[in-house]
């Protein structure tokens, strides 16, 4: 999963979820040829469900971050549970942060701050504002 900014203002930031490790470890997705329109169906921290627009091509789906859907993607890049479910028949899978990965960052950027970093959700939307030069939301 990953998070992409563009630095052309006239393209919406997105989430990029890659589906290849998942369908190796037996997720039943069948990824398509073409670029085709999909509703992804989220579960924050097993709290808030949303549905999403998005897209699919191959094993990749993207998820843009529009006006419309600001507040429901930043829950997702800042959650430490992720339940999205896609497709018919549906597709349901899981992602969860790993807390030694972020002191494993941690660790590694303080002792070569020079060629790595770490930074929060906030901080990286902020930086992505700031490289497109929009104003704060």
């Amino acid at each position: 999963m990953s998070f992409v900014c563009p630095r052309e203002r006239g393209r919406f930031a997105y989430l990029n979820i890659f589906l290849r490790d998942m369908i190796a470890l037996g997720a039943v997705y069948k990824p398509v040829a073409r670029e085709v329109g999909i509703d992804g169906r989220f579960t924050v921290n097993a709290q808030s469900t949303f549905t999403l627009p998005g897209h699919t091509a191959g094993t990749q789906l993207f998820f843009d971050r529009t006006p419309a859907s600001w507040d429901e993607l930043d829950q997702v890049l800042k959650a430490t549970t992720i339940q999205l479910t896609i497709g018919k028949p549906a597709t349901t899978v899981t992602y969860r942060t790993n807390p030694e990965f972020d002191t494993l960052m941690h660790e590694m950027a303080s002792q070569n701050p020079a060629m790595t970093g770490s930074f929060t959700t906030e901080a990286a939307l902020a930086d992505c504002r700031k490289y497109r030069g929009e104003g704060a939301r």
